[in-house]
């Protein structure tokens, strides 16, 4: 007895576990992080070493060239199968390390920072001081997921003012990374030098420098020794907080009279020269790039950065601006699951109808399940696979592409099998034997069947480099959707059939008369297939 066979014999057990699929398939949909695009990671490292003031030959011999020549004898990897791509600019040398697609990400970065801590003594002196050396891997879910706009208002400072109170709050979000922000204008104090003064008491830039810069800075001042024999230790506090405290700072003494900063200069409060523009509709706007964590629901987090702007703007706003949101993920990912969901119903209306024209409704039911199984059995095998063996699964463009791609494919099973077993019941069989024999006779087919199909997509599988990322979860979901149509095919289609499948009373009579007609009432069911199938041959014209 083969299990499909054992299975309908317990249509109860069948029964429960296709709802339980039912359920793990509903609770995966909402559960599964949903993104645009799958999860790429190559290992490609970027390094930035600014060096402020530098030529871009002076970058390219001091550090560029001392890089290149650690290659030599490190990085074996990516000596003998990988690439560096390297650029001296103004201020600035920018380098790229492509590594083998076998190397991981986490160790290929690990290999470049222990390269560049080996060599950055070698840099020049303003290139090893803070922030110094920046290495990064470049990770394409670093793309903002969505773009925060604050339009119009009445000048510069408004924008920018109304967006840093909007990147306060949204990068409370949970699933928020980071929020860069671009446009408006930035306040910061300014010193007007004058040439004069400073000649007369004889200071010079250098000087005027260093002394805002110490009265600005957190020192220890010493320690204080209790009597308990505590020893706590004391700092200087003196963080220039107003525009007067920076307007008191001494420069030192001339003729016995102290010499303050306001002495020599016009101390007040300016803008930053402005380093990016960014226009809204026709108007000055403030941009806010918005940038997830890894491992999140891309989804839920956009809806939510979305809901902060939405209440902003149902509570009146600010008087001029317009505040809105571009190149959001999350229309994008609601316009691929609408697209699923259409081409589902489109499918399934379209079986039912034809199925109720050939086979009746009844049928045509029964049959239809396996377009909404699939889905949802396809869902709980993602689910499964994350959590078990294949953390990277996502509700993506790419997945989503391969559920629509085989949702045809899925019914076909169903109908050869709900076909056949309503063959064997209009030949008057019990529900349970029509069943077991309607499983029997073209099950193996349908196995088979489904591995040719997913023999064309297992090559999906040798692809390499980003395209190879991309591709490899199209193969695994057209597996899951094979799997959830088998498992349909197999074993909760015969089962429902047994319940649901009938047959009108006109067939079963002519059904019975065609068995008299051939041998009588001891005819059996066997000899009434043959005498089908006689009939069948004596009808078609012979071939000349």
């Amino acid at each position: 007895m083969t299990i499909t066979e054992r299975a309908i014999e317990l249509p109860r057990l069948v029964l429960l576990a296709g709802a339980a699929v039912c359920l793990l398939g509903i609770s995966a949909t909402m559960t599964l992080p949903k993104e645009r695009t799958p999860r790429v990671k190559v290992p490609i490292i970027m390094v930035a070493v600014p060096s402020p003031g530098a030529t871009p030959p002076t970058n390219e011999n001091q550090i560029i060239d001392k890089v290149e020549q650690e290659i030599e004898t490190s990085l074996d990897n990516l000596r003998d199968s990988g690439a560096v791509f390297s650029q001296a600019v103004n201020g600035s040398a920018l380098m790229l390390f492509f590594f083998n697609e076998s190397m991981g990400v986490d160790q290929a970065k690990r290999d470049v920072e222990s390269l560049i801590n080996r060599v950055k003594g070698q840099f020049p002196e303003d290139a090893q001081q803070d922030p110094g050396p920046i290495v990064k891997d470049l990770a394409f879910e670093d793309f903002p997921i969505i773009q925060v706009v604050v339009a119009g208002g009445d000048d510069g400072e408004q924008r920018r003012r109304v967006a840093e109170d909007f990147k306060s709050r949204i990068e409370k979000v949970a699933g928020v990374a980071a929020v860069d922000l671009f446009g408006g204008l930035e306040k910061e104090v300014q010193l007007e030098l004058n040439a004069q003064l400073m000649a007369l008491y004889r200071f010079n830039y250098q000087q005027v420098e260093l002394a805002v810069r110490r009265a600005n800075m957190e020192a220890p001042s010493g320690s204080i020794e209790t009597g308990e024999g505590h020893d706590q230790r004391v700092r200087s506090l003196t963080r220039l907080d107003s525009i007067e405290a920076i307007r008191e700072v001494p420069l030192g003494l001339r003729d016995g009279k102290p010499i303050t900063l306001a002495d020599v200069a016009n101390v007040y409060m300016g803008y930053e020269p402005v380093k990016s523009l960014a226009r809204y509709d026709g108007q000055d706007a403030v941009v806010l790039l918005v940038r997830a964590k890894t491992d999140i629901d891309v989804l839920a987090t956009v809806n939510e950065v979305q809901g902060i702007i939405d209440r902003f703007n149902a509570g009146g706003g600010s008087e001029g601006l317009q505040v809105g949101t571009v190149r959001s993920q999350a229309r994008e990912i609601g316009y691929m699951l609408d697209q699923l969901i259409t081409s589902a119903a489109y499918g399934l209306a379209l079986v039912v109808l034809i199925l109720w024209i050939a086979l009746g409704w009844r049928n045509a039911s029964l049959i239809s399940i396996a377009i909404p199984f699939s889905i949802l059995g396809t869902a709980a095998f993602m689910w499964l696979a994350r959590v078990g063996v294949s953390a990277e699964l996502t509700i993506n463009n790419m997945t989503l592409f391969g559920m629509i791609l085989v949702i045809g494919m899925v019914v076909d099973g169903c109908i050869i099998v709900g076909e056949n077993i309503y063959r064997h019941r209009e030949l008057g069989r019990p529900p349970v034997e029509a069943a077991k024999r309607g499983i029997e006779e073209v099950g193996g087919s349908l196995i088979s069947a489904y591995l040719t199909t997913f023999a064309a997509f297992a090559p999906m599988f040798l692809v390499h480099g980003v395209m190879g990322e991309f591709l490899k979860q199209l193969p695994i979901v057209v597996l899951f959707a094979l799997c959830s149509a088998m498992l349909v095919d197999h074993f909760l289609l015969p089962v429902l059939s047994i319940y649901l499948v009938k047959v009108p009373a006109d067939r079963l009579a002519a059904a019975r008369q065609r068995r008299a007609e051939v041998e009588g009432p001891s005819v059996t069911l066997e000899d009434l297939e043959i005498a089908d199938a006689q009939q069948v041959a004596s009808s078609t014209p012979a071939k000349r």
